[in-house]
């Protein structure tokens, strides 16, 4: 798929062996046969993203004198080679977590909590210059275990060209359209030109994965996955129920959705198959070297009862296990790539601080004007394990694979013995 960054998160077995190695990891030596002046520093960005890192890794080394080794893993391998490192006591100085991952690092005790260095003043990153509802991702029980690098979030990507060729606006970059609104610029744009009953152009399609609309229409409709403390699955809930009609009426009540199955949504998008579909703000660079035609987008619609859409944060993590003379120059990375805000978000990256809004990509508008209304997926030790679970049942029904009510059966089912698991 054209740009999209697919990877697989550690699952159940990922907690299990570091809950079970970690007396090796805490008592381990740690990374210390590397010199004090070298830093080990690992991340999935191995596209134009990782260009733009390395770029900010070579500015690092000629400001401080340090020498970075910059391991771009792919994010498919990341985490089983990060977990590998991790049990065996040497683990890279830093390493990139997305925040929903981050707390089930963090419940093992791999992670060195970073108050103490971040918190403690004004120097390391100004308070009043963090945006809130991004860095609010990194604590967990009152204690902050990263720092972010970046939020991303979904929006409305749509082809130009066929937008004129039908006669229709081009759609603003700040203001959303509504849930009925989508629906029916899709029914204007759906197109059967040989009459097989098969449109040769979809008006809309959700792209990437499932999780990232689901979770955004859910909120909108004032829904959650789990009750307030976390213990009780809520997916059978009326407000999934809702969230779920609304997804699959596009595909089998208005027609202007194909079915995801099978279907390499990336390629339709730039053969001009697709007119509107959401994706990441991590596509721009993608869309931009392969798209054929002019192509704008539009902040994520407002189909419920309120604005809310997912988003996810990149978060730089020092390991808890890193000797106390090494972390200095781990947490003067941290600092300049947060300092650096306003040239990673040409990765397609929004920044974390208010005072580099400005400065950012202009591409990133749409982006940046959710920023009020992002959401992030529930914080917990078994996020991982339960989003496996409910994504497994929203692409069953999605597929047409069961009907929405044996789908949300499934997916509370499947949740609620994870967090009896868990729990026992």
């Amino acid at each position: 798929m054209i740009g999209e960054r697919r990877y697989r998160c550690p699952a159940t077995p990922l907690a299990l062996l570091l809950t079970a190695s970690m007396g090796l990891v805490l008592c381990s030596c740690g990374p210390t046969s590397r010199p004090l002046g070298e830093l080990d520093f690992w991340t999935g960005f191995t596209g134009p993203d990782g260009d733009i890192c390395q770029g900010i890794v070579e500015d690092f080394e000629h400001k401080s004198g340090l020498k970075v080794e910059c391991q771009r893993i792919p994010w498919g391998s990341y985490f089983d080679k990060l977990m590998a490192a991790i049990a065996a006591g040497n683990p890279p100085d830093v390493f990139v977590l997305h925040v929903s991952e981050l707390v089930c690092y963090v419940s093992t005790g791999a992670i060195l909590p970073l108050d103490e260095y971040v918190d403690r003043d004004d120097s390391f990153v100004p308070k009043d210059d963090r945006i809130s509802s991004i860095w609010k991702n990194c604590y967990y029980d009152g204690k902050l275990y990263g720092v972010p690098m970046d939020t991303h979030s979904l929006a409305i990507y749509y082809n130009k060209d066929l937008f004129k060729k039908a006669g229709i606006p081009e759609l603003s970059r700040t203001e959303p359209i509504t849930g009925n609104e989508l629906i029916a610029l899709a029914q204007a744009l759906t197109r059967d030109d040989d009459g097989d009953g098969r449109p040769d152009v979809w008006g809309f399609c959700f792209g990437g994965w499932p999780r990232r609309y689901f979770n955004s229409l859910l909120w909108q409709f004032g829904g959650d996955l789990l009750s307030p403390d976390r213990k009780e699955a809520r997916f059978d809930a009326p407000e999934t129920e809702r969230t779920l009609e609304w997804m699959t009426d596009l595909i089998t009540k208005y027609h202007v959705c194909p079915p995801p199955e099978g279907l390499d949504i990336w390629q339709a998008f730039c053969e001009g198959r697709i007119a509107m579909m959401v994706d990441g703000s991590w596509m721009l660079n993608g869309l931009d070297m392969y798209a054929p035609f002019q192509y704008g987008a539009a902040p994520f619609f407002i189909a419920g009862d309120e604005p809310a859409v997912w988003a996810d944060c990149h978060i730089l993590c020092i390991p808890r296990n890193l000797p106390e003379e090494r972390r200095p120059a781990a947490l003067q990375l941290l600092k300049e790539y947060n300092d650096r805000g306003a040239t990673w978000s040409y990765a397609g990256m929004i920044p974390t601080r208010h005072s580099q809004l400005s400065g950012a990509d202009p591409r990133l508008e749409p982006f940046i004007s959710e920023l009020p209304h992002v959401a992030y997926e529930p914080s917990t030790p078994v996020g991982i394990e339960l989003r496996d679970r409910y994504e497994a049942a929203v692409y069953s029904i999605l597929f047409g694979h069961r009907s929405i009510e044996e789908g949300l059966k499934q997916g509370q089912a499947r949740m609620t013995k994870v967090l009896r698991w868990y729990g026992d």
